[in-house]
C-alpha cells in the first residue's frame, strides 16, 4: 500500500507490522551485488553504452564540482562491501576512510582497501569527530523517517563539509515503487524538500548523472533540523503516482502478450526484470544484460546473455523505463533478434 503526503507529495509504503516483518526477512538474507559476485553494480550511459561504477561516476563529478581538498575525513553510510570506499581511495588517496554498516560481515573487505580504513557498526551518534565528506548511496529509500536520519548525519558533518545522497527516482523508474524493502520513494522534487527540513542547503540536484537516479550534493545551513522545506514545491499528491502505476500496468500487459506469442527473453536483471518475471512466469527463457560481471551467469534459474550472444530468432523485451529503453535500443545490434520497447510514457510521466 502506497501513501502520498498531502503536504509535500512524498511517497511512502504503509509500514505495517507485516511490511516490517517482510523487510527484516529480506535484510537478514541480503548479499550485496549478489548477481555479480560482490562487484559493484555497473551503470551504463544510455547513448554510448559506456560502463562505469555508480560510486566512481558520482564521486568524480563531486570532486570536480566542489573542488575538494587533497585530504580530509570521509564517511560512507551503508558502505556494504566498500565500493564507494574503493572509489575514494583511488580518487582521493589523501583522505582517511570510514564506513558504517549494520554488522561486520564485510569487515575484512573494508580492511583490504586500506590498513587504516575503519568500519563502524555502532549508532551514528556514537562515532567520534566530524567528516568533510559523507556519502549515502541507496540508503535513504530504506529509511522510514529520512528527515530524522539526515539530521543525525548533519551532526557528523563538518561546518564546510559536503553530503552526497544518491537515491532511486520513481519518476524515472516507476519500478522502484514495487521494491519490497524500499519504504520511502523520492523524486527530483521531493528530495530537496526533505534535505531542507533536515537542515541542509541543496547545492546540486541532478537526475541525469546516473540513469534512473537522482544525486544530491548539500551543505549544512545555519538553521537547525526541522525547519520548513527549502524547495518550495507545490505537489499534487492525488496525482503524483497514479500515472506511474497506470504505465506499469500497460508495461505488464505488453510483456504478457509477447510472452504468449512465443519464448521471450528479458533485457535487464534488476528491479523491473525481477518484477516482470514474477508476473509473467515460465514463459520467459533467458535474461540479457550488458554488465560483464553478470553475463554468462544465471539469475532466478535462467541464463544471462550478453547482447551479442542472444540466440538468433529470439524475441527480447526491454524491461526498463521507456526513456532508458529507447536509448539502449538504438545501440543494440540486430543480428536476427527482435527487440520490443515498453509502452511510451504518458506526458505526465518521466518529465
Amino acid at each position: 500500500l502506497l501513501c502520498v503526503c498531502p503536504s509535500c507529495g512524498s511517497v511512502q509504503k504503509m509500514m505495517s507490522p507485516a511490511w516490517r516483518k517482510s523487510a527484516e526477512k529480506i535484510y537478514s538474507a541480503y548479499t550485496i551485488y549478489h548477481q555479480s559476485n560482490g562487484v559493484e553494480q555497473a551503470v551504463f550511459d544510455k547513448h554510448s553504452g559506456a560502463a562505469f561504477t555508480r560510486s566512481g561516476r558520482i564521486l568524480e563529478f563531486v570532486i570536480k564540482k566542489m573542488k575538494l581538498a587533497q585530504s580530509g575525513r570521509y564517511l560512507d553510510i551503508g558502505c556494504g562491501n566498500g565500493g564507494a570506499l574503493r572509489s575514494v581511495s583511488a580518487l582521493l588517496p589523501g583522505w582517511s576512510l570510514a564506513g558504517t554498516e549494520l554488522n561486520d560481515h564485510y569487515a575484512d573487505k573494508i580492511k583490504s582497501i586500506s590498513k587504516d580504513a575503519v568500519l563502524y557498526t555502532c549508532p551514528l551518534k556514537e562515532i567520534r569527530g566530524k567528516f568533510g565528506l559523507i556519502t549515502m548511496f541507496h540508503v535513504l529509500e530504506h529509511i522510514a523517517d529520512p528527515v530524522a536520519m539526515l539530521a543525525e548525519v548533519r551532526d557528523k558533518l563538518s561546518d564546510e563539509g559536503i553530503l552526497v545522497v544518491d537515491i532511486p527516482d520513481y519518476r524515472q523508474n516507476p519500478f522502484d515503487l514495487f521494491v519490497a524493502d524500499h519504504c520511502t520513494h523520492f523524486s527530483l522534487l521531493t528530495i530537496s524538500d526533505v534535505m531542507g527540513r533536515a537542515g541542509f542547503d541543496t547545492i546540486v540536484v541532478d537526475d541525469k548523472l546516473v540513469p534512473k537516479e537522482t544525486v544530491t550534493i548539500a551543505k549544512k545551513t545555519g538553521k537547525a533540523a526541522g525547519a520548513a522545506g527549502m524547495s518550495g514545491i507545490k505537489a499534487d499528491p492525488r496525482g503524483s503516482i497514479a500515472p506511474y502505476l497506470v504505465w506499469a500496468d500497460s508495461f505488464l500487459e505488453k510483456a504478457d502478450k509477447l510472452s504468449r506469442e512465443g519464448d521471450l527473453g528479458i533485457f535487464g536483471t534488476s528491479i523491473a526484470a525481477t518484477w516482470l518475471l514474477s508476473r509473467v512466469g515460465g514463459r520467459v527463457k533467458f535474461f540479457v544484460d550488458e554488465d560483464p560481471a553478470r553475463c554468462g551467469k544465471s539469475y532466478m534459474g535462467l541464463p544471462i546473455y550478453h547482447p551479442g550472444d542472444i540466440p538468433k530468432g529470439s524475441s527480447v523485451f526491454l524491461a526498463l523505463p521507456s526513456n532508458v529503453a529507447e536509448g539502449i535500443r538504438k545501440r543494440l545490434p540486430a543480428r536476427g533478434v527482435k527487440f520490443h520497447l515498453p509502452p511510451p510514457y504518458p506526458r505526465s510521466v518521466g518529465s
